[in-house]
């Protein structure tokens, strides 16, 4: 704790009081730490009769009177410290969380639908492209709530998105248990072509060399390079491959607790995709995006060029093989089409 406050047992004369200044030592403490986790002792400490505050260290500490202020604070600071307290111990978010694969679509469709809803959004974890927990998270080193605690306010939002969730979708759920969950689909050969032109590489090459590897950041070398999850392929196009199938696996392990949206769906009619998500999720739209939704949030891709052409013959075969049982399971044909079928939203 702050070296400025300390932490004092005092006596309450009444239900309310106790309440009260319970509430006020929960915002001083969290205010003078910015630990929420911190909070959850000073409950603790709390006696039926006495309450646990947080107060500067220099306070002269009064009785507490029957509205729960004592003589060096006023009880106008009330309406502060209990709409702190509200935030602080409130329930799970009943929120959105929208996964999918890195460039499938998931950025532009949970930016159009916190605009549709007229609600706060996170498009990224900047602490997590920063720290990286999620390899340690998903070697056992480190707990999912590690990677909660490190993105708080990001969670906090109407419309959560990060990929890298996708990969924690049952750590996820345990922790939000009141959020709803969008799976955001896209053909794979579209997919890995996507984050191939991102990276500004090519699709047809036996394999990435260390140089090319090591001159990725460290983000993104995670998502090219899928070992540390165990994904198996004899190049980068299979690893590539081999992720998307998780992540479609993913889906199909739990649709049941998922809104499917299929990126080759909602480029059709982008705004009517969204207004059916958002009814989907059981939200009415308030706004209309008809107006937003060609607005570009990340580099776009050459999407015109052929698979053939951008894999080459071999590594298009490598994708189709590896991705074949979930392509069939969403509609995804095994030939030159472009287009799976439009049962989904």
């Amino acid at each position: 704790m702050d070296s400025n406050f300390r932490l004092v047992m005092l006596p309450a004369r009444s239900g309310s009081a106790r309440a009260r200044s319970r509430a006020s030592a929960l915002a001083l403490v969290s205010f003078a730490t910015q630990q929420v986790d911190c909070l959850r002792p000073v409950l603790d400490m709390a006696g039926k009769n006495n309450v646990v505050a947080a107060v500067p260290s220099t306070a002269r500490i009064g009785p507490l009177t029957a509205n729960g202020t004592n003589g060096n604070h006023s009880g106008n600071g009330h309406g502060i410290f209990s709409r702190a307290l509200r935030w602080l111990r409130r329930e799970p978010p009943e929120n959105v969380i929208v996964l999918g694969n890195q460039k499938s679509g998931t950025t532009v469709i949970a930016a159009l639908l916190s605009q549709c809803l007229g609600t706060s959004v996170t498009l990224d974890f900047p602490a997590e492209i920063r720290n990286l927990l999620h390899p340690r998270i998903w070697a056992g080193e480190l707990d999912f709530k590690e990677m909660v605690r490190a993105n708080r306010k990001e969670f906090s939002r109407g419309v959560v998105k990060d990929a890298t969730l996708s990969l924690f979708f049952p750590q996820t759920a345990r922790h939000f248990p009141r959020s709803r969950f969008v799976m955001v689909m896209r053909d794979p050969r579209d997919n890995l072509r996507s984050i191939l032109n991102r990276l500004k590489l090519r699709g047809d090459l036996p394999d990435l060399s260390p140089e090319v590897m090591a001159g990725m950041i460290p983000a993104w070398r995670l998502i090219v390079d899928g070992r540390w999850l165990g994904l198996r392929g004899e190049n980068y196009i299979e690893r590539l491959a081999a992720r998307w199938d998780l992540i479609a696996s993913t889906y199909l392990t739990h649709a049941n607790r998922m809104i499917l949206i299929k990126y080759d769906d909602f480029v059709k009619d982008k705004a009517r995709a969204i207004e059916r998500l958002a009814r989907a999720l059981g939200r009415e739209p308030r706004h209309d995006i008809s107006d937003k939704v060609d607005v570009q949030y990340q580099s776009r891709g050459d999407r015109d060029v052929k698979w053939t052409e951008f894999f080459g013959p071999d590594n298009l075969a490598r994708i189709e093989r590896v991705c074949a049982d979930r392509m069939a399971a969403l509609g995804y044909a095994r030939d030159s089409s472009r287009t799976g079928d439009s049962r989904s939203v």
